[in-house]
């Protein structure tokens, strides 16, 4: 496991058994801007996609309401919460594009794209990733999602003040 707190240097993180590098300041290619703006940064727990997981962010609410769906429909979706803000769902590499029509989601793949980790300031597991439960493809999680934003949109436009 990464020691935390150096500044510059290559770290390692283990995420569901898979090796994954954190982006290190300076280094030539990598999105620094975005590493110093990120929650924790510096702390060693940015950790970048590559091939090992895609994300999905959504606001805090909208996260909790389709983790409670897909902990109905019994599918492991790892999720990480900062603080009360966002909520970032973990799906099978190469999968999250199925989500870059979803306005209400920012979606995080490839190899420039990175998610804060705990223990970054404020970032906790709300459901850790475990490994007898591969990632699922974001096709098993998109439904819980539109389902979510169906109601949320409802709920809004039914009690609207006028």
């Amino acid at each position: 496991m990464a020691k935390v707190g150096s500044f510059g240097h290559e770290e390692n993180r283990i995420l569901r058994g898979k090796r994954v590098r954190s982006i290190a300041s300076g280094t030539e290619g990598e999105p620094t801007a975005a590493f110093w703006s990120a929650p924790g940064a510096g702390a060693g727990g940015i950790a970048l996609c590559r091939t090992n997981w895609d994300a999905l962010t959504v606001a805090h609410p909208v996260g909790m309401a389709v983790m409670v769906r897909v902990d109905a429909a019994r599918l492991h979706v790892s999720c990480l919460t900062s603080g009360r803000t966002t909520a970032t769902l973990f799906v099978a590499p190469g999968t999250g594009e199925l989500f870059a029509d979803c306005p209400q989601a920012e979606v995080r793949s490839g190899p420039s794209a990175w998610v804060a980790l705990p223990p970054s300031y404020g970032v906790r597991w709300d459901t850790a990733p475990a490994e007898d439960h591969p990632l699922p493809d974001a096709g098993f999680v998109r439904p819980h999602l539109a389902q979510v934003l169906k109601l949320a949109s409802a709920d809004r436009v039914q009690w609207s003040p006028r």
